[in-house]
């Protein structure tokens, strides 16, 4: 039973995280639960929503063919197995994988690129 619900879970967040990227209209081929690093220092989407003490997958694909982009949370986890930073080299796919076990204060999380956040990288993860 509990296979089921965590599997409905993990299909739930991957239907809100394609609506999410469904928004840009870019027309890309991403599979859903796609966030890329484009080569003007973006996320795409630069907003997701993930469920709240689940297990969240995401696919990290740097679109960028010059530069190393990397996925960071701003957030500092109890549970060390759930930190995450994950560097992408260019045209690389890499998969992220993390658990929101508390709220935070301040009712989102952030996700950077260490490399290229004074330029305006990051986005924003609510929950659900």
């Amino acid at each position: 039973m509990r296979g089921r619900a965590r599997l409905a879970s993990l299909l739930a967040v991957a239907i809100a995280v394609f609506a999410l990227s469904a928004c840009g209209g870019n027309g890309d081929e991403d599979p859903p639960g796609t966030v890329k690093a484009t080569n003007q220092f973006r996320f795409d989407p630069d907003s997701i929503t993930v469920r709240f003490d689940r297990e969240t997958i995401l696919s990290f694909k740097n679109e960028d063919k010059n530069r190393t982009h990397n996925f960071t949370l701003s957030y500092v986890f109890t549970d060390l197995d759930n930190f995450v930073n994950v560097d992408a080299k260019p045209g690389e796919i890499k998969e992220v994988k993390f658990t929101v076990t508390e709220r935070p204060a301040a009712g989102f999380l952030t996700y950077y690129c260490t490399y290229h956040q004074g330029q305006g990288m990051q986005g924003r993860i609510s929950l659900a």
